[in-house]
């Protein structure tokens, strides 16, 4: 399931320990690397700052290493003619792409280096958000980080997406139908949503929203498990077969 979310929520951004503080290094950047680097695979889930909202790291000055860090970057950029943001945007998506491979080191590394020129890089930090959440098994931090996503990636079906299946397998299963549904607001014919609504309606015993939802997957000629879809057609009173 985490590799077919990540796939999907590739292709949509385009371009898927109890909480604890987990310190953000930043070692020197990678001479043979053509591009600036930055040598870290962990992040700061409280002290990360606010995307560009708040200046501060959660209200505390960035320490000097990471400022350090961050100008040397930007300078590096400079010096071959590189814009930040289109920068941050690139390796935001090579971290998507490593996420898609699972590897999760990558990806973070990549994610990092997106925030620390640009860090009004929502996609990066959601990359970072799933990295907390998947690898290091940190329910509440990577919960944390999704949350804070919400006014930027408002109008994003591949944020709710994955905020809901985050919640779904966290057993926060009123909160992820909700935010399926809000993902299917905004993108009616995704498969991974109404795949996912299916299950959850099912597994919450509302079957006629079950089996209109069946019935449109079969219509988009989506997969759904054989054994699921006979149990929602054997509980509903109506016919979810395809018109």
């Amino acid at each position: 399931m985490c590799r077919a979310i990540l796939a999907e929520t590739r292709f949509l951004v385009a371009f898927c320990v109890p909480l604890m503080l987990v310190a953000l290094f930043f070692a020197g950047c990678a001479s043979q690397d053509p591009r600036p680097d930055v040598q870290a695979d962990r992040v700061d889930v409280v002290t990360l700052p606010k995307f560009g909202l708040d200046p501060h790291w959660g209200g505390r000055e960035i320490p000097p290493g990471i400022r350090a860090q961050r100008a040397q970057l930007i300078q590096q950029l400079a010096e071959r003619g590189a814009e930040p943001g289109d920068f941050a945007l690139e390796v935001t998506q090579t971290g998507w792409e490593a996420m898609s491979k699972l590897d999760f080191a990558t990806a973070m590394r990549r994610f990092n280096q997106a925030w620390l020129v640009q860090p009004q890089t929502p996609f990066a930090v959601m990359g970072m958000a799933m990295v907390v959440f998947d690898r290091d098994g940190d329910v509440e931090g990577g919960l944390l980080l999704m949350h804070s996503l919400e006014q930027p990636l408002v109008a994003e079906s591949s944020y709710w997406i994955n905020r809901a299946s985050m919640e779904k397998r966290s057993g926060m299963i009123t909160e992820a139908l909700k935010h399926f549904q809000t993902a299917m607001q905004l993108a009616p014919n995704n498969p991974v949503t109404i795949k996912e609504l299916v299950e959850l309606y099912g597994s919450v015993s509302n079957f006629p929203a079950a089996c209109a939802l069946l019935t449109k997957a079969r219509q988009h000629t989506i997969q759904i498990d054989q054994q699921l879809s006979h149990y929602i057609e054997t509980n509903s009173s109506s016919s979810c077969v395809a018109s």
